[in-house]
């Protein structure tokens, strides 16, 4: 039976990783939906500048993109096509945003 002030590990275990999961969708669906719009309007803009059209075609290859690359890289020594980077480059945010929570809900138990 747990005393009271005791850590429930199981617990932040679970609210960690589904906080993380739900996370790392919630900030995808922002970056491709509002977040643009948004701060466009901030600036006192409706349509993007052509500086912003360039750096979003040079941005097509994500960071989460560049790490799947690298890590697949240095398992295998081989290389990603765009196709399997594109996919693998979520499962790299989706991982990463997941144990972040993780993290977060063991710590919050404790600290």
């Amino acid at each position: 039976m747990q005393r009271k002030g005791e850590a429930d590990l199981a617990k932040g275990v679970v609210a960690g990783l589904l906080g993380g999961l739900v996370g790392s969708w919630v900030m995808l669906k922002f970056i491709e939906g509002p977040g643009p719009v948004i701060e466009r309007a901030l600036q006192g803009r409706s349509k993007p500048t052509a500086e912003e059209e360039r750096r979003q075609a040079e941005q097509a290859e994500s960071v989460t993109m560049q790490a799947a690359e690298t890590f697949y890289h240095a398992g295998t020594g081989g290389h990603l096509t765009h196709a399997e980077r594109a996919v693998d480059g979520e499962v790299v945010h989706y991982a990463f945003g997941t144990l972040m929570g993780l993290g977060y809900g063991v710590a919050a138990d404790y600290v």
